[in-house]
């Protein structure tokens, strides 16, 4: 603290050099230091108000005007006493020199600054000068200014503080000098922060009462103490080095821990900075704040930071944190574990880095979304790891810093390719139930429809044959004999078609199975088709069938599977290009393959995975019911075969029907 038996001058002088301590910038070059009152601040903002403001208010209680300027002589501070007296405001005076605010003729500056600059670069402090000054009105003021050069942490000199004063009113500056070194006193008094002036040995010679509401300690026993037997035992060398620094014109910031009256231990922060008088380092002064509560949230925040890291590093998910670009900001060991290495490995690198272009990509634009929306979102999706296309359930979360600004995004996955593979499998197992459903359906309708046809059908049969026996030998025209011998055929083929209705209905354990010549069936059914071939323009081939050995099947089966493939081939055929339909077999051990080759056109894509199911069909109304492939796979299926397509669309289509040979 200043000794108040110094004189005016001298107290004035050492009080502006409390600007030490602050951080004063140049507002010509840094507008953002004003604080929202147009002054400048003073300290970061993040230190306690009852600190950065210590100083001003300590400036602003004096009558007399101060003032910082930078060395070019551009305004940085200015006290209360200052802008009353210049009838201005902050704004009119920080950034800017003397004569461009009116306080003063530009000529009459500048001679002084000649005059009494080198003389404070030497000598670091200027008293007394003398010279005019402006009221607001216009109206010159003699006025008496002391100066002192001000020095930065290297101890360069950065700022020139003044104090400036009417010569007309000493008697009540000096008064008003006096009121103010006790405001002074009481408000260095009252703070919470320990304020401590030491000399050059580092003996104690002011210490405020903070020391008995900090410390516990009667600040008269303080003094005369060295400074550093306030400092717990492993801290003092340290500290000791830091004030040594002080003592050579350094300003220095820093922790350690302060002993109590009890020997508890109190960490705090501190600044200290050199103190001087007349141009030369007398001491040092400190100011101490308590930290204990900050320490113990910083505690309490790593080990919050800690039970976080174990529960995010022990997550089956992964995890991870990636910013706007899609670059990683932190991994989990599970997520760095299925990319095939350590977290440290990834930290930096993009999604690109590690994911394929048009997988990152997509990803990249989900993280941006959140991060410029603050929505999260969860979406299912395949991605990428190790080469495997795996199904995935991603979280995406904004991330925010302290001030609630979203920074980056939080992006939670979850495998969930095992389970989506059951969800696939029990889909299709429930579209299977369905068509099994359906095809039960349809075999109970057909079995109804044959009965029901069976009977009228045999009495149209019987009355043709009755009139035909009745009319034989009688006088008739023939084309009634032979209407009538058409009309039977007919009926014949009706019935035909009723009974293959019952087969389709009847289960395969009541039908009769034996050896089948597959060629001898392929041929008939060929000779059946003939007649909506050659309308199609599709020629009908077989190819290696006589050499094949006989299979164990019901021949009805057999029939049924030739005849829908067939069937299928020309109902594709165009009419107007002319095609072909082969059919090749082969003998595989155990097995005979059948393949049923067309050049009709083949089978869109997108249609390829739905050839076989029930009433799937892409052929125009009335010329298909889609139930003829799956007929055919179903008749492989119950004779323990396979089947299966390949097609070339706009080319043409292969059906591979593998069957076993059955011994009886």
């Amino acid at each position: 603290m200043p000794d108040l038996g110094k004189t005016r001058g001298e107290l004035l002088a050492e009080i502006a050099q409390l600007r030490q301590r602050l951080a004063v910038r140049d507002v010509s070059n840094s507008p953002e230091g004003q604080d929202r009152s147009g002054r400048m601040c003073h300290e970061p903002k993040d230190a306690p108000t009852t600190r950065s403001s210590y100083a001003e208010r300590l400036l602003d209680a004096l009558p007399d005007a101060v003032s910082v300027t930078d060395l070019n002589g551009r305004i940085c501070y200015v006290n209360h006493a200052f802008l009353r007296g210049a009838g201005l405001v902050a704004e009119q005076v920080l950034g800017k020199s003397f004569p461009e605010t009116g306080v003063v003729e530009a000529g009459q500056f500048y001679a002084v600054h000649r005059q009494v600059m080198p003389q404070l670069l030497t000598e670091g402090v200027v008293r007394e000068v003398q010279t005019i000054g402006l009221h607001p009105d216009g109206s010159p003021i003699a006025v008496q200014v002391d100066l002192v050069l001000l020095r930065g942490a290297s101890g360069e000199p950065s700022h020139v503080g003044a104090v400036v004063r009417q010569v007309s009113g000493l008697t009540e500056a000096e008064y008003a000098l006096i009121q103010s070194e006790r405001r002074y006193r009481e408000i260095v008094e009252t703070v919470a922060d320990l304020i401590i002036t030491f000399d050059l040995d580092g003996n104690v010679l002011s210490v405020n009462s903070a020391a008995r509401t900090m410390l516990g300690l009667d600040p008269m026993r303080v003094i005369g103490r060295h400074i550093v037997d306030l400092v717990v035992t492993e801290y003092r060398e340290p500290v000791t080095s830091q004030f040594e620094c002080v003592l050579r014109g350094h300003s220095v910031q820093s922790e350690t821990v302060l002993a109590d009256h009890d020997d508890q231990s109190i960490p705090v922060e501190y600044r200290a900075a050199p103190l001087i008088e007349n141009g030369h380092i007398v001491g040092g002064r400190a100011i101490a704040w308590d930290i204990t509560h900050r320490k113990r949230l910083e505690r309490e925040l790593k080990a919050s930071e800690e039970r976080y890291r174990m529960l995010v590093e022990s997550a089956g998910e992964t995890i991870a944190t990636i910013d706007k670009h899609g670059t990683f900001l932190f991994m989990n060991g599970t997520a760095a574990k299925q990319l095939g290495g350590q977290p440290a490995d990834f930290i930096g690198k993009t999604m690109r880095d590690v994911f394929p272009a048009n997988v990152a990509d997509f990803q990249v634009a989900d993280v941006r979304e959140v991060i410029r929306t603050g929505e999260g979102h969860n979406t299912v999706s395949l991605s990428c790891v190790g080469g495997e296309m795996r199904w995935y359930n991603t979280a995406i979360q904004p991330l925010r810093d302290g001030e609630g600004r979203i920074t980056a995004a939080v992006v939670i996955a979850r495998d969930i390719h095992e389970l989506k593979k059951a969800q696939d499998e029990l889909e299709a197992h429930r579209e299977r139930m369905i068509r099994a459903e359906q095809l039960a359906s349809l075999g109970t309708l057909s079995a109804t429809l044959a009965h029901e046809l069976t009977q009228p059908l045999t009495v149209i049969r019987l009355s043709i044959q009755n009139a035909l026996k009745d009319l034989d030998g009688a006088p008739c025209s023939p084309r009634v004999i032979e209407d009538l011998k058409d009309g039977l055929g007919e009926v014949a083929c009706v019935a035909g078609i009723a009974e293959r209705f019952r087969d389709f209905a009847r289960r395969a354990s009541e039908k009769a199975v034996g050896r089948i010549a597959i060629a001898q069936t392929a041929h008939k059914v060929m000779n059946l088709l003939r007649q909506s071939a050659r309308e199609a323009n599709i020629v009908l081939e077989t190819r290696g069938l006589e050499a094949l050995p006989p299979l164990y099947m019901h021949e009805k089966d057999l029939e049924q599977l030739v005849f829908a493939v067939a069937q299928n081939a020309i109902q594709a055929a165009d009419g107007g290009t002319r095609h072909h339909f082969m059919i090749a077999g082969d003998c595989r051990g155990d097995w005979i393959e059948l393949q049923f080759s067309d050049d009709c056109g083949g089978i869109a894509p997108e249609h390829l995975d739905r050839v076989f199911e029930p009433f799937f069909t892409t052929k125009p109304a009335g010329r298909g019911t889609g139930l003829g492939l799956c007929i055919a796979q179903q008749v492989v299926s119950q004779a323990c075969g396979r089947i299966s397509v390949n097609s070339d669309h706009g080319q043409g289509t292969t059906f591979c029907v593998f069957l076993p040979i059955k011994e009886p």
